[in-house]
């Protein structure tokens, strides 16, 4: 998958770590006919209908024998990226993607980031006023 690319049916997409941040994305990927293998070193973690589930301390190694034919690996955001499956996905033009960044790209509609400690209603407001 190439940045701006949108998510084709029948596409194999990876996702890697299955916290709360990496489930709204398989659904995403599930709604829109992507194929989806989860990876995740617990033994037991629930998925949706349909998702293949690779689970243990191995999980990573499947993950670097499973890597032909992939569009996309999705991995969690706290996943050092210099792991050796995802060094030889990458080294294989495999893109390593993130679901805050896919979700920024995949947005048909801009999107404002707005952060700090305190005035963040104030300027919510005025930059929903302004656009």
């Amino acid at each position: 998958m190439k940045e701006g690319t949108p998510i084709a049916r029948g596409e194999r997409y990876a996702v890697v770590g299955l916290g709360a941040s990496n489930q709204a994305v398989i659904r995403y990927l599930l709604q829109k006919g992507a194929s989806v293998t989860a990876y995740d070193q617990k033994e037991s973690v629930p998925l949706p209908q349909g998702v293949v589930s690779v689970t243990g301390h191995a999980y990573l190694d499947r993950l670097a024998q499973g890597l032909d034919g992939l569009a996309g690996i999705f991995v969690t955001p706290g996943m050092r990226k210099d792991l050796p499956a995802l060094a030889e996905a990458r080294s294989r033009g495999i893109p390593l993607l993130g679901e805050a960044a896919f979700v920024l790209q995949a947005s048909p509609l801009p999107v404002v980031g707005i952060t700090g400690s305190s005035g963040k209603t104030t300027t919510t407001t005025m930059v929903g006023q302004a656009m």
